[in-house]
């Protein structure tokens, strides 16, 4: 099956132009229609397995892609450089939120209360791969507010360490 999963990635990026970040965005909005879709009927060991179908999945077809920065987005921010909340800076107040992921929102909270954890962070931009999940990729800055927000420092989905 991975021969097959990556000539297809190769068909999606020569035929359709598919850039790296775009299998990270589907595969939220996969496991998105899925929730909403089966509701309570959706239990936490169907997700996890869905999970790791799609990042089997996504991973095959990512494998014969160069890993360009400028085409790569954090999967927690969903942006291509971070926002660095620093003090006198308010561009993330200004941002409307419903159009912020879940990890900005949470951040944009964070800054309000003004939380000590954020003078911890170093303003770092490049990305990481945080865990044995190559489909992840992680601003450095994003990835330290999210271990130190959720107290967490393993993937939910390979159950590796950060």
């Amino acid at each position: 099956m991975y021969p097959y999963l990556k000539k297809l990635g190769e068909d999606h990026v020569e035929k359709f132009y598919v850039k790296p970040h775009h299998y990270g965005i589907f595969q939220k909005a996969i496991l998105r229609a899925l929730k909403v879709t089966l509701k309570e009927e959706l239990t936490p060991d169907i997700l996890q397995t869905w999970e790791r179908v799609l990042a089997y999945v996504f991973t095959a077809m990512r494998n014969n892609e160069s890993s360009d920065s400028e085409d790569l987005l954090c999967d927690l921010c969903q942006r291509n450089r971070p926002i660095f909340l620093v003090e006198g800076d308010n561009s993330i107040l200004r941002m409307q939120e419903k159009f912020m992921p879940d990890f900005l929102k949470q951040l944009k909270q964070d800054f309000i209360e003004n939380k000590p954890y954020l003078k911890l962070l170093r303003i770092k931009a490049n990305f990481i791969h945080p865990c044995d999940c190559p489909h992840k990729v992680f601003h450095t800055y994003c990835a330290t507010a999210n271990i130190v927000r959720t107290q967490r420092i393993y993937c939910t989905v390979c159950g590796g360490y950060y």
